[in-house]
């Protein structure tokens, strides 16, 4: 059995397998055929055209086929031509469009994956590295603070050799301080002014704190202020010089002060 073909049925394409056999036929060749409706044999073998249009009997909305067979002689070998009457369902699987696509989904969902991984690392590597910073960040605020709190208040204006030496003049000869208004803080309290100090313990507020280092620094200021009034000019570039060297050889500071009295 051999299949000729198989297309979508018109009754153009009938009616020339019709014309077919009844040409044959009235040239003294009949051919045997059969027609077969879903599987069932609308007409049975023949060889007599008038019963072909029999089939149409058998045709409804539901029919999906018509098979017309033309027998080869008077064997069973014959050629099938098949007429489909509804759309065949796709078969199952996929075709070459759906492949690239599933496989373009694939690799777009590997891509996405790929991504969101290397940003989860980038975000960790962010989140480790911006905890070291705050770390560095508070280390160098509290050495700040300790840097701060170790200055005396002359240091912004003299440097750090030159307002310790300067405060050691000024605690050495405190008639200096009498001399200057609001240079008090200067000194170190004496025994009495430390009876008054706060017990261990006691509360002290920010504010008082803040204060009492505002009053260190205004104080600083008006030294400054009186010492730049007496020295004008390069003198007062001589007085830094002699400061800066008695600050490297401190113990010659004595030595100044008697000659300087004398």
């Amino acid at each position: 059995m051999a299949i000729i073909g198989k297309e979508k049925y018109t009754q153009e394409k009938i009616d020339k397998l019709f014309d077919y056999l009844k040409m044959y036929h009235d040239m003294g060749q009949p051919i045997d055929y059969e027609i077969l409706i879903d599987g069932f044999k609308a007409v049975r073998r023949t060889d007599n055209p008038e019963l072909f249009p029999l089939f149409e009997n058998f045709v409804n909305a539901d029919t999906r086929s018509i098979e017309i067979l033309f027998y080869q002689g008077t064997s069973n070998n014959n050629d099938k031509h098949i007429f489909t009457m509804q759309e065949e369902p796709k078969e199952a699987g996929l075709s070459g469009i759906d492949i690239d696509n599933k496989i373009q989904e694939h690799v777009n969902k590997a891509k996405k994956d790929w991504e969101f991984e290397q940003l989860k690392k980038d975000s960790e590597e962010w989140k480790i590295y911006a905890q070291e910073l705050e770390e560095d960040i508070s280390k160098l605020e509290k050495e700040l603070l300790e840097v701060k709190s170790a200055q005396s208040p002359l240091h912004g204006f003299l440097g750090q050799f030159g307002s310790s030496l300067v405060s050691g003049i000024v605690k050495q000869n405190p008639q200096i301080a009498d001399k200057i208004p609001g240079l008090s803080g200067l000194l170190e309290p004496t025994d009495k002014s430390r009876s008054n100090e706060p017990a261990p313990g006691s509360d002290i507020s920010f504010s008082s704190a803040e204060s009492a280092t505002d009053t260190e620094s205004e104080e600083a200021r008006t030294f400054v202020k009186h010492i730049r009034s007496h020295f004008q000019g390069d003198k007062f570039d001589k007085l830094m010089q002699i400061i800066d060297l008695l600050a490297i050889s401190p113990y010659k500071l004595d030595e100044v002060i008697n000659h300087l009295n004398n």
